[in-house]
């Protein structure tokens, strides 16, 4: 397991500090940068909190119920979320999304320090930093959440070079401060990892249900 702590405070020993730049994104694209050629066959990401929304907790419940063995491991699809799907975000409006307000981790940040990508809106971002076909983005669909599982040849079928690139995107601003690119990245991520075609979700162990949070 890797943890992740951001900013320069004291933090766990079990912690790896890395910069506060925006939100859960850089923590990951700087994992699979810095990991690249000896990733995990399934790697789980997920944030820090999973209490607030309860929906976080049920999701990472979901994944981690279906990776306790080897076998369940070795079976687990190339990409699995749960209940991904924004329906108040129909994907032909996701195209021309931009962060239009501020929601700062300091209420000293204004809007205008706020750190705009370095295209926009987001279709035109995503055809200039990731991928040319957008279309991509269409079959896909996008999170809403950031918790997901992932094979490591889906993470592979990119170059080393498209993370180093997303990584340099997501700090090309000051820490502490909203990056529009996170919030990017955040709709980017089931486009680059995911399939067309849904697969069908890994069989339920007996008496378990993977929407509960037994943390709650």
């Amino acid at each position: 397991m890797h943890l992740y702590c951001k900013g320069s405070r004291g933090h766990d020993p079990r912690c790896t500090p890395i910069a506060n730049y925006g939100e859960v994104s850089h923590a990951f694209v700087s994992h699979i940068v810095e990991h690249y050629d000896h990733l995990a066959p399934v790697t789980v990401f997920t944030s820090a909190s999973i209490s607030k929304p309860i929906e976080a907790c049920r999701r990472l419940n979901h994944l981690v119920t279906h990776l306790a063995t080897t076998s369940e491991q070795e079976a687990f699809p190339a990409f699995e979320v749960l209940d991904d799907a924004k329906a108040s975000h129909p994907l032909d409006a996701l195209y021309d999304f931009e962060l239009n307000t501020s929601p700062a981790s300091s209420a000293n940040v204004t809007a205008e320090e706020a750190c705009r990508a370095s295209t926009r809106p987001f279709g035109r971002w995503f055809e200039a930093v990731i991928d040319p076909e957008y279309d991509r983005v269409r079959e896909r669909g996008w999170l809403d959440i950031a918790i997901f599982a992932v094979r490591a040849e889906q993470i592979k079928y990119w170059r080393l070079q498209t993370w180093q690139r997303l990584r340099s995107e997501l700090e090309r601003c000051r820490e502490g401060v909203p990056h529009e690119a996170d919030q990017f990245m955040l709709r980017a991520w089931k486009a680059m990892l995911g399939n067309e075609e849904r697969p069908q979700p890994a069989s339920q162990p007996q008496g378990t249900t993977s929407r509960d949070c037994p943390f709650m």
